[in-house]
Order: C-alpha cells, then sequence, then structure tokens
C-alpha cells in the first residue's frame, strides 16, 4: 500500500476538495456507530456495513494511508503483546474478536486519512459551510422525533431489533428513557448516546475550523441541551484544544502564550453553562448512580473499576489482546447479585468503557509499550493522540468494533489536523520579525 502524508498545508491544498466526503462519513457514522445488532449471518450489520464503506474509500484514497493512522495502529498492537505472550497459556484468546479487531483497524486507518483529506484540501469557509448543513439537519430530526417520539421510537425498533424490543415493544423498550429524560433524539442512530458522540466531534470540527466562532459555540450548548448525554462531551479534549489556541496568541518572534482576560471570562460563563445543564439534565441519573442504581454507568465503569481494583496483580502485565469475556462475565455475576436476579437489565453489562477494556488488556507495561511506539513514530503530537484517544474512549463503549474505531478515527483525526495546524501557526509567529517603532522627531 502507498503512504499518504501531508508534509504542511499548502501540499494539502492540492488535487481534489471531495466536499461531499463529510456527508458520506456522516452515514457510515449513522449505521454503524450503533450496537451490534442485528446480525447478518451470524455477522453484526455494523461490521458489514463499515466494510462496505472502506472498500469505497479505499478506491476513493487509491489504497494510500496517512502515515498518522498506520503508525497508531502498529503502537496499538504493539501494546497487546507483552499481556498476551505472557498470558497464552493461562487465558483463551477469542479469536473472533481478533478477526473483528484486524478489519475494525483498516477501517480506522482508511476513515481517518479519508476525514483528514477533507479537513485539509478544502477551505475553511467551504468546510464551515458543510459542518453547519449536517447539523441543521441532525437538529431538524431531532426535533421532529422529540415531536413524534413513538413513531421515531417504532421506525427505531425496526432499523435496531433486539430481544429487549421484542418482550417489551418498541415504547416499552424506551421506558428507561421516558422515565429519566421524557425522550431524547437518536435521530435514527441506535441510541441517544451514539449521536450524542458523534454530534460531539462534528461541533468539534466546527470550534476548530472556525476558531471557535460564536455559532459554534451557541451549537455546543444547544446540541447539548437537545440530546442530555453525557457521552456528548466524547470530543471534550479536542474541544478544550480548539478553545485554548483560538483564545490565545503569540507576540511576534516570541513563543510566549498571551491569552485575552475577556475571552477567558467567555470561557468560563460557556463552561458554567454546561456545567449547569448537566446538573439539571443528569440530575435523576446522577442521583442513581450515586446510589448504584443506574445499570449503564454500572456496567459501563463502576464495575468494570471494581474489577480493575479486584483483579490488580493482573494488571502490571495485562490480559491480553481479549479481556472483553472475564469483565463481562464479572459485572453481569455482580449486577445479578447486587439485583437478586439475573434480569433484563444483565444486557447493559457488556457495554464496558471501550478504555478500560484496553487498560485491562494492555496493562501498565503494555501502556507504556503503546506511548514509547508513538512516541518514536510521532514525537510528542503522538502523544498527545494516545492520550486524547484513551481520555474520549473512557465515554465510549464498544471493543474492537466500529462503535469504537470508527470515532476513534474521527477523533484521532481531527486531533491531528488541530496540531499540524497548532505547529504551523507557532512555526509563523516565532519566524515573523518583531515591529521596532521609530522615534518621534521632535
Amino acid at each position: 500500500m502507498k503512504i499518504f502524508q501531508q508534509s504542511n498545508a499548502s501540499d494539502a491544498t492540492l488535487g481534489k476538495k471531495h466536499a461531499l466526503s463529510l456527508v458520506i462519513i456522516t452515514v457510515m457514522a449513522m449505521f454503524t456507530v450503533a450496537t451490534p445488532s442485528p446480525m447478518i449471518l451470524g455477522v453484526p450489520r455494523p461490521f458489514i456495513i463499515t466494510l462496505v464503506f472502506t472498500a469505497y474509500m479505499f478506491a476513493s484514497l487509491v489504497g494510500r494511508i496517512g502515515f498518522t493512522y498506520w503508525t497508531f495502529v502498529l503502537a496499538y498492537l504493539a501494546a497487546f503483546i507483552p499481556g498476551t505472550l505472557y498470558n497464552m497459556f493461562d487465558v483463551t484468546i477469542k479469536w473472533t474478536s481478533v478477526f473483528q479487531l484486524l478489519p475494525m483497524l483498516v477501517a480506522f486507518c482508511f476513515l481517518g486519512t479519508y476525514f483528514d483529506r477533507w479537513l485539509t484540501r478544502n477551505s475553511d469557509r467551504a468546510k464551515v459551510r458543510w459542518i453547519q448543513r449536517i447539523l441543521i439537519y441532525f437538529f431538524v430530526v431531532s426535533v421532529l422525533e422529540l415531536i413524534f417520539y413513538g413513531q421515531f421510537a417504532t421506525l427505531r425498533a425496526h432499523m435496531y431489533p433486539s430481544s429487549l424490543t421484542d418482550a417489551l415493544g418498541a415504547l416499552g423498550s424506551e421506558q428507561r428513557e421516558l422515565d429519566v429524560y421524557g425522550g431524547r433524539p437518536t435521530a435514527l442512530f441506535s441510541e441517544p448516546s451514539n449521536l450524542a458522540k458523534f454530534v460531539s466531534v462534528i461541533v468539534a470540527a466546527y470550534m476548530v475550523v472556525s476558531k471557535c466562532s460564536k455559532r459554534s459555540i451557541a451549537a455546543l450548548v444547544v446540541f447539548y441541551l437537545l440530546i442530555r448525554s453525557v457521552s456528548y462531551f466524547y470530543a471534550a479534549p479536542v474541544m478544550a484544544l480548539a478553545w485554548w489556541q483560538s483564545h490565545s496568541y503569540r507576540l511576534p518572534g516570541k513563543g510566549g502564550v498571551r491569552f485575552s482576560p475577556v475571552k477567558l471570562i467567555g470561557a468560563a460563563l460557556v463552561g458554567i453553562c454546561l456545567i449547569a445543564g448537566v446538573l439539571v439534565t443528569q440530575r435523576e441519573r446522577l442521583s442513581r448512580a450515586e446510589s448504584g442504581n443506574d445499570s449503564s454507568s454500572s456496567g459501563r465503569i463502576g464495575l468494570p473499576l471494581q474489577y480493575m481494583r479486584s483483579h490488580i496483580d493482573t494488571l502490571i502485565v495485562g490480559h491480553g489482546i481479549t479481556p472483553q469475556d472475564d469483565l463481562t462475565r464479572f459485572t453481569v455475576l455482580v449486577h445479578a447479585m447486587s439485583v437478586g436476579s439475573m434480569d433484563q437489565f444483565s444486557g447493559t453489562m457488556a457495554a464496558t468503557s471501550t478504555t478500560i477494556v484496553i487498560l485491562v488488556g494492555t496493562g501498565i507495561v503494555g501502556l507504556a509499550t503503546f506511548y514509547i511506539a508513538i512516541y518514536l513514530f510521532q514525537q510528542r503530537r503522538g502523544v498527545w493522540i494516545a492520550t486524547v484517544f484513551l481520555v474520549s474512549n473512557i465515554l465510549n463503549a464498544g471493543y474492537n468494533s466500529s462503535a469504537a474505531f470508527v470515532l476513534s478515527a474521527l477523533l484521532v483525526s481531527l486531533m491531528a489536523y488541530q496540531l499540524r495546524i497548532a505547529r504551523i501557526d507557532q512555526r509563523e509567529s516565532i519566524s515573523a520579525p518583531s515591529v521596532q517603532l521609530e522615534p518621534v522627531a521632535q
């Protein structure tokens, strides 16, 4: 395969602009950032759809993969080698999961490169225009869904059938949503949290491209209040860096960073609004989580962390490349013991935080291997990208699946683009000559 690596922004402007790429990425995300159901010939439908879009992107990119993405994948795989070798005779490798992972890593590489090309080969004005169109679409569909909630719930039940839907019906399976939130939009994603994570990436791109314009900040607040999911902060690290870059400046010829006090106050106000929004919209869930009665937060983060504490001796080297079954068995068993039965919500226990599964698999040795490898490939920018990947995926679910790697590809691509632009801006700022004022004649 050819390697696609752009050295600077001017080189990136050559060639076709591929303005419609963001629409294609959006359609791909809608049907791949999803639950594994339904199955087609025993294979998850999102997996198959991901391969179809990857084949299209392979053809569009003429087989070229960006340096950032294939080196990230090599570092990621290297992280699991110590734990897998150490536990080779003590644990069973789930080969079906490994065979799912490898195509998803290929999809990660091509999707990341594809999004990177869209970011670098279009003008900021064109990118803003397409991002706004995507956000308007999601806003309109989300509002319609809240108005016609029952009809959308029935349509979603047909699109994403499950045993819970079969047992309780379309609206019956939505009872938790109705009890806690009064209903939230999905915009035809499989669930509100998946919509929230994807929209957070698009809003983050809006903030990056528009340099945190007032409209992008308004979109940030409006979509959180509309979707009301903590998963909306999936792209928070990229949003924070976008704000820092757009509201700081360097003096010509100097390396020091300066901040505008007025803009810092504005950032504080936006942060206060978002925190207040979280407290108001998540009040009941926070109360349930505190008492241990929220099955989603318990299954995703609480019980997996308990697993890590109770298996601290195995976290030095790590479990190996497929630790998810052990985590699932532990969380389901502990959950069933706490409620006294294997109720229908035990199925939600399998939706473990992606980052926690990765850390259990790699252990401390593997995590160090990951950072050392990506530093050797990409230096400090690689360390930043790896850290954002791990931090953001605390709020994600799905291991070795399209739900994890489609979002991660977009996140890594946006972060890489951001760091590239920051490096160019810093180089130009430092190389700019200082302005010397001539003395005024007396």
